[in-house]
């Protein structure tokens, strides 16, 4: 279903995968990282829940992280919490680059940001654009 959903979606932009910072990424993450991979989109990965660790273990859990993943030079990885919001920013920025280019050439509005975790369509943790309206997934929290 998630394949179909990215394929169907030409205005697709970018693919955020979530992981749980505190837990070595599963065989669902590994699958789903292959698929983005394969889709040609640029790898973005949010290590989630980065609050609950200490700031020692950070570096740590993000380097067993991208080791796990096999993460290249080129592939992005964000700690990130919605109860401090670490990490919103470089997030943001992350996604939010291609989309603010493309308001340069008019296509498209970003005016409105819509957050929905909630949703089937977006259990994989996607970002899309389409039909004028930003669509950034992170849970747990609207990006002003």
């Amino acid at each position: 279903m998630t394949e179909n959903y990215v394929m169907s979606r030409a205005a697709l932009k970018h693919i955020v995968l979530l992981v749980d910072i505190r837990h070595e990424p599963t065989d669902n993450d590994r699958t789903m990282l292959d698929f983005i991979r394969r889709s040609d989109y640029r790898v973005i990965v949010a290590a989630t829940k980065a609050d609950k660790l200490k700031r020692s273990e950070l570096s740590l859990k993000t380097a067993a992280i991208k080791k796990s993943l096999a993460l290249s030079e080129n592939d992005i990885l964000i700690p990130f919490s919605s109860e401090t919001k670490a990490g919103r920013d470089e997030l943001w920025n992350a996604v939010g680059f291609d989309i603010l280019n493309a308001v340069g050439t008019g296509t498209t509005d970003t005016s409105t940001v819509d957050a929905d975790a909630g949703t089937a369509d977006t259990d994989a943790g996607t970002a899309d654009t389409d039909a004028g309206i930003a669509d950034t997934v992170i849970p747990d929290t609207v990006i002003p």
